[in-house]
């Protein structure tokens, strides 16, 4: 039922919800394909705005930017 722009972030490493779950909970959002984003830290487990703080806030910002009205 979700359908605004949607950023998932997944640790490749998580052993709470392991990254197999993660293509999944994207194929399963109602956004359309351009406003929805996956993106999997490959060096993170269950907390990559702690494990990569710095590319987890890039691309945060780089999500936001885009529907941003700036």
């Amino acid at each position: 039922e979700i359908t605004v722009p949607t950023l998932i972030c997944w640790g490749r490493h998580d052993g709470v919800f392991p990254v197999s779950l993660a293509q999944d909970t994207y194929d399963k959002l109602g956004t359309v394909e351009e406003d929805k984003r996956l993106r999997i830290f490959e060096h993170s487990a269950h907390s990559p705005n702690y494990e990569e703080p710095k590319t987890f806030a890039n691309e945060v910002i780089n999500f936001i930017s885009t529907y941003s009205n700036n």
